[in-house]
């Protein structure tokens, strides 16, 4: 579930915030083709660390509700 930090009391559930997509491993790469109810975009990132055992990325996307952009990061 993804939050829309801006809400009332804290936060609230934002489905436009719900992405989902494919995309390839490349090397020590990733991109992926992103799609909301909202728009569409792309995710880049690269694997880091010993037997690439870390991820970092950033995605963006637009659409009818505006840009939606960030990173995250990831670990085993």
């Amino acid at each position: 579930m993804t939050t829309d930090l801006v809400g009332t009391n804290g936060s609230r559930h934002n489905s436009s915030l719900n992405f989902s997509g494919t995309g390839n491993v490349d090397g020590s790469g990733i991109r992926a083709n992103l799609t909301s109810s909202s728009g569409s975009g792309t995710a880049t990132g690269s694997f880091y660390g010993s037997n690439a055992e870390e991820l970092g990325a950033t995605f963006g996307i637009d659409g009818s509700s505006g840009a939606h952009v960030g990173s995250f990061g990831a670990s085993r």
